[in-house]
């Protein structure tokens, strides 16, 4: 049976196709997925664009030609095609605004377009007067401060401020023992401090906010706590403070024959005291082990240990015995080098003579002396000498013989005697 016309135009028409390819550029994809395709002719494809994240679409390139940002696009298949979806980076601004009592860096204004990601950071700024209170990050409360966001969409980032109220924090200072006032005691709030006056109240004025409050007073334990003071207003504190453990070392400080020593000095760490005319002492001391160390001009001084880490008195007996100091050396000649015996040492008040072999040797107080040296026939010979120092000192004494006495008197007979015998021949 021989075909109709129209039966024949169907069956052509169903064996003509045309190919499709898509593709993309940048990141993300399509629906259908980027490939090639085979439609019949006629056929009106629709191919949608979807971005990766942190992407956007951009626009559709239809046989090479730009063909709209519309996120969708139809093909109409009357021949062969190529489509190409294109992404590019997602850009985005940043805006920063600042409420009354502040600024920011960087300044209030409109920043970017930033790439989806880019981390921005700003810091508010409060104005004297007040503080930073938070962030409205798109409306949502932010308290830090640096702020650090990632642009992944327009961002609006406003600081705001609030006046800073003033606190005045008041209260007294007592012993916890027996409750009496304490004055002169240091009240110190990060940096703002006063003093407790004879009825043991302070006052400060601070801004509101959390402070460490210290308060100390000779003899006490140190007292420190945290106090919040940031609503604005008036605070009261009462501080009681506790007495620092003491140890009290007492004792004498006396010579070998057991006679008081007055005026001595007495240490011990920092600590310090003289003897009075008993030769007692007394010092009271933080709770450790210690070195005590007694000092006196013309005494040896000594040092004794104790260990006072458990409060209380302990009694120390220091015995002194006087300070010496040796001078000692030999007395020669000064152009053979033989020793000199029997030549006089004269130490101030101090003296001796040479022995055989020219050697000497005083002990004395410690102090500064003129060394003095005489000797029949010999010149006389001194030197000053520092000896205040405890030790043994070394001279060396080379005395020079006198030179012979003229006798004038035999030298005018001698001569009287030569005239006359000159007169006498004539």
């Amino acid at each position: 049976m021989p075909l109709r016309r129209k039966h024949l135009s169907a069956i052509v028409k169903a064996l003509v196709a045309y190919g499709l390819d898509i593709s993309v550029r940048g990141n993300g994809t399509t629906d259908p997925p980027p490939g090639s395709y085979t439609y019949e002719e006629g056929t009106v494809v629709t191919v949608t664009a979807t971005p990766a994240t942190g992407n956007v679409f951009d626009h559709w390139e239809l046989d090479g030609v730009y063909a709209g940002t519309s996120p969708t696009i139809n093909v109409t298949m009357t021949a062969y095609h190529a489509v190409v979806a294109v992404f590019a980076v997602a850009k985005y601004s940043v805006t920063v605004r600042a409420g009354e009592g502040g600024t920011t860096n960087p300044a209030p204004g409109t920043y970017g377009p930033y790439d989806y990601g880019y981390s921005f950071t700003v810091t508010a700024v409060p104005s004297a007067g007040y503080r930073f209170e938070c962030w409205l990050v798109d409306g949502v409360v932010n308290y830090a401060n640096p702020l650090t966001v990632n642009v992944s969409k327009e961002l609006s980032l406003t600081a705001t401020f609030s006046p800073i109220p003033k606190s005045t924090l008041t209260g007294t200072v007592l012993d916890a023992e027996t409750a009496s006032p304490i004055a002169g005691a240091s009240i110190v709030l990060d940096g703002v401090s006063t003093v407790s006056g004879s009825d043991g109240k302070y006052s400060l004025t601070v801004d509101g906010a959390v402070y460490t409050l210290t308060v100390k007073a000779g003899g006490y334990q140190d007292h420190v706590e945290t106090v919040d003071l940031s609503a604005g207003g008036t605070y009261t504190k009462d501080v009681k403070l506790t007495k620092t453990p003491q140890s009290t070392i007492q004792g004498t400080v006396r010579d070998p024959a057991g006679n008081p020593i007055p005026q001595a000095t007495v240490s011990v760490n920092g600590y310090s005291t003289v003897t009075d005319s008993n030769g007692s002492f007394v010092l009271t001391v933080a709770p450790r082990a210690y070195t005590v160390t007694v000092t006196k001009t013309g005494w040896r001084t000594e040092s004794l240990t104790v260990d006072a880490s458990t409060a209380g008195t302990y009694s120390l007996t220091f015995v002194l015995s006087p300070a010496e100091s040796t001078i000692q050396g030999t007395v020669t000649d000064f152009e053979t080098g033989k020793p000199i015996a029997e030549a006089q040492i004269t130490v101030d008040a101090y003296s001796t003579k040479s022995a055989s072999d020219g050697s000497f040797s005083l002990t004395v107080t410690p102090a500064v002396y003129t060394v003095t040296v005489k000797k029949e026939g010999y010149m006389d010979w001194s030197q000053t000498l520092d000896a205040t120092t405890p030790g043994v000192y070394v001279i060396s004494v080379q005395m020079k013989k006198l030179a012979p006495k003229v006798n004038w008197g035999l030298i005018a007979l001698i001569a009287i005697g030569f005239t006359a015998l000159a007169f006498a021949k004539r």
